[in-house]
């Protein structure tokens, strides 16, 4: 015979079995984010260009417009971690 005790010891340990399999799946995604913010900080690191001295030159406020992507996708990864 179950008492009340018995299905309610079951029922917490289900929870946290529920629990723990979404908090799995939250990591992985996690992981998975990271890694896509990362691509994109690469990918914005990547279009520098070669811009010469003047900072106001058309490429130079590309370039500076790229690490403005790059560093605020670090950013995001950074603040997750901290």
């Amino acid at each position: 015979m179950v008492n009340a005790q018995d299905e309610r010891i079951a029922t917490l340990e289900a929870d946290a079995l529920i629990k723990a399999a979404n908090l799995e799946l939250a990591l992985a995604r996690v992981a998975e984010l990271e890694a896509a913010l990362l691509d994109v900080a690469r990918r914005a690191e990547s279009l520098k260009r070669e811009c010469g001295m003047d900072p106001e030159s058309p490429q130079a406020i590309r370039n500076a417009q790229y690490m403005g992507i790059a560093y605020a996708a670090r950013a995001a990864m950074k603040d997750h971690h901290d």
